[in-house]
């Protein structure tokens, strides 16, 4: 599942899977990916994908799962400028009603959050958004 974080919205979050510090972070929620270099880009794809290149990252630990509808929701409940009424983008949390999240919607990945709102997630959750390259790697 591969987002674009220059776009305005991300349709799902997968990356929140946010990062964590290798010192003393990790937990069973979290999947250590080793150190290492790896080749990044495309030779065919968009300009922004252009050239293939080398990456060498320091290991990392992401987040094994997805956020969820209510992951998110304790997220926005706890910060009020996050709510769907404070927030003025057009399609923020689409699907959702208010601060609610649609009846059985609330195990399955939150879509429709800018990069900006992912981003305020993470750092409540005390983690980051992984880089371009950290996310490829993962």
């Amino acid at each position: 599942m591969r987002n674009h974080l220059g776009s305005l919205m991300l349709h799902v979050l997968p990356f929140v899977g946010a990062i964590g510090c290798l010192q003393g972070f990790a937990s069973s929620e979290m999947a250590l990916i080793p150190a290492g270099s790896f080749q990044m880009g495309s030779d065919k794809g968009r300009p922004n994908e252009t050239p293939v290149h080398q990456v060498s990252l320091e290991a990392f630990y992401i987040d094994k799962y997805e956020t969820t509808n209510a992951d998110y929701r304790a997220f926005v409940l706890a910060n009020r400028q996050w709510q769907k009424s404070a927030v003025n983008v057009r399609d923020y949390l689409k699907h959702w009603v208010g601060n609610d999240i649609p009846i059985g919607m609330d195990r399955y990945p939150v879509t429709y959050v800018t990069h900006e709102a992912a981003q305020a997630y993470c750092e409540w959750r005390g983690k980051r958004l992984p880089t371009e390259a950290e996310w490829e790697k993962a």
